[in-house]
């Protein structure tokens, strides 16, 4: 989180895929201020009331909150939580093969761009994506908004057996942030700054995708 800090800046536009209780929307509420914008999704509706709650605890009204899920398709999907995993890895279920004893709910699904074009979203600065598997069918539903953004950030979390759930792998998503002209990026601990090397990305939990680099090197400074 202290990269993301460094990262935003006043009167940035966020999106918050996969809010949660909303760790991140807070923290970028207090980076990009009142000039900037916030838009964050998180489907569940357990989750999402915990979210609601943890913004009015904080005292945080800009942050603009959404129950919806992202994807590449409109319309509802189950939302699923296996057993014994509760709401912190709950995904959309492509397969339809939720087991007996699994946590499931229908959803409302949009994509992001038909979002940005219902809002009037013209660009975006930073995108976070934690959505447990779904980043490849997010990112398909998300073209058009991070084609005419230039400058955008894009963090999100690689999970390989994750990935497999929406019948994928992390290389596809990869591919597709490639075409559109992102390089992808991890953070080395070791050398403490960031790394192309594709077996570190392969082994990165958090991959960040930038067409100009220099916006994440200046975080590091």
């Amino acid at each position: 989180m202290k990269l993301v800090a460094k990262l935003l800046k006043p009167r940035m536009k966020v999106v918050d895929a996969g809010a949660n209780i909303g760790l991140y929307s807070l923290l970028a509420a207090k980076c990009v201020g009142a000039d900037g914008q916030i838009w964050a999704f998180e489907p569940s509706q357990t989750t999402f009331k915990f979210f609601v709650d943890n913004l009015a605890l904080n005292g945080v009204s800009t942050v603009e909150t959404h129950r919806l899920a992202l994807s590449d398709v409109k319309g509802e999907l189950t939302l699923r939580a296996e057993q014994g995993f509760g709401d912190l890895y709950r995904h959309l279920d492509y397969s339809g093969n939720a087991s007996e004893g699994d946590a499931v709910e229908s959803v409302a699904v949009v994509t992001l761009d038909d979002f940005a074009s219902s809002e009037k979203i013209d660009q975006i600065d930073f995108l976070k994506i934690d959505v447990e598997g779904g980043e490849l069918c997010l990112l398909k539903g998300a073209k058009q908004l991070l084609s005419r953004s230039p400058n955008v950030v894009v963090m999100f979390e690689s999970e390989e057996d994750w990935c497999q759930r929406s019948g994928c792998t992390a290389e596809d998503t990869f591919d597709l942030l490639r075409s559109l002209g992102f390089g992808l990026y991890s953070w080395s601990k070791r050398s403490e700054n960031w790394s192309t090397d594709s077996r570190e990305l392969s082994k990165s939990r958090t991959v960040w995708a930038a067409r100009r680099p220099e916006l994440l090197q200046a975080a590091v400074g």
